[in-house]
């Protein structure tokens, strides 16, 4: 009889139950396809607040363009790393990236007013990645309704040394996700905080980058 009841047990599942997924599987099916963007940004470090635009459909080079401070008041530093931005924006502004420093047994530590959030050590990217992030906690807000995800954050517990040369007092990465017209979720801004000591030398240094309008691009 035991089997019996098994499969009449079965059989009064809802039709999609073996289908149904956790908010972690939803968003990792969550689709970044989509169309290309232009936006506005805000950039803030200690030492300047830059506005500008970005446009990922121009040729190297000409990508990001800075609306204020005037070029002569931009700090030691700022233009090379302006560059190096400029080389690597593809208009990749969403927040399904962050799916992939998550791992498959993240915790499930709330689930509040449809947004589901996880718990984890994230996953390196490589060897000398795992040197650093071995030491965070990340979180992950994912909405239940369709996968798509929220927000992200990483930070330390305490200090630590990822090399014998560097020493890291706190770091803390948190991203806030919204909603573009098409649907995805974008990094609508993104704060990262560090301080520690390299070589004797100490340092406390952050940054806030704000998406601050969305264009679809011509």
């Amino acid at each position: 009889m035991r089997p019996l009841l098994i499969l009449s047990l079965l059989a009064a599942l809802p039709a999609n139950a073996e289908e149904a997924t956790s908010p972690l599987d939803a968003a990792r099916a969550f689709s970044a396809e989509g169309p290309l963007y232009t936006y506005d940004v805000e950039y803030v470090t200690n030492d300047i607040t830059a506005l500008g635009s970005v446009d990922p459909t121009q040729p190297e080079g000409s990508r990001i363009t800075v609306s204020s401070p005037a070029r002569e008041d931009w700090p030691d530093g700022f233009e090379k790393g302006l560059k190096e931005m400029d080389a690597e924006v593809d208009g990749d502004i969403w927040c399904t990236d962050f799916i992939k420093g998550v791992p498959d047994d993240a915790e499930l530590v709330s689930e509040n007013q449809g947004v589901a959030r996880y718990e984890f050590v994230p996953v390196p990217e490589d060897k000398e990645d795992e040197k650093f992030v071995k030491h965070l906690t990340g979180t992950i807000d994912i909405d239940v309704s369709d996968g798509a995800i929220l927000g992200f954050s990483m930070a330390s517990k305490s200090a630590f040394k990822p090399n014998i040369m560097v020493k890291i007092k706190s770091f803390q990465l948190s991203a806030a996700c919204e909603r573009s017209p098409d649907g995805r979720t974008y990094m609508a801004e993104v704060a990262t905080k560090i301080s520690g000591s390299a070589a004797m030398q100490s340092f406390d240094d952050g940054n806030v980058q704000k998406i601050t309008a969305l264009y679809l691009a011509d």
